[in-house]
């Protein structure tokens, strides 16, 4: 089985290159951009009528997706804390010892897998906005805005 996962995985690499790059080429002005002006004129009419600030809808959406993987980062950092808890109470208990570091071990993998989301989803965002002709989200800070 294990063989089979690396002989797809070693497969499916380089395709996933391939495609990217040419998704990549495919612009919104060579589209048309149509879609992304309606429905940035969507977001302006709600905005006004309920008497808010007007903020592109690309921005609301990548703020919610950046506030949704840093709960999930904090949740993981939280999951590394009860391991390392149990761990350090497990009293030599080898049970109680592996427990916590097969949790340790999966909450830091959860926890790289997030960070790397995110790393991800911030430069596709990125792109995907300066694309567009506005700034790249801001990032997340601790403060209110």
């Amino acid at each position: 089985m294990r063989r089979l996962t690396s002989r797809v995985l070693q497969i499916l690499a380089p395709l996933v290159v391939l495609f990217a790059t040419a998704a990549q080429a495919q612009t919104g002005r060579l589209l048309g951009g149509g879609l992304s002006d309606r429905m940035r004129g969507i977001a302006g009419v709600f905005a006004r009528n309920v008497g808010l600030q007007e903020t592109p809808l690309s921005f609301v959406v990548a703020r919610v997706i950046f506030m949704f993987l840093a709960i999930l980062g904090i949740i993981f950092v939280g999951l590394i804390t009860y391991a390392g808890y149990h761990w350090l109470t497990a009293r030599g208990n080898e049970e109680k010892v592996r427990k916590a570091q097969d949790t340790l071990r999966q909450a830091t993998w959860g926890l790289i897998i997030v960070l790397a989301a995110y790393s991800i989803s911030y430069f596709i965002l990125a792109y995907l906005l300066g694309e567009f002709g506005t700034a790249p989200p801001p990032p997340l800070t601790g403060g209110a805005t």
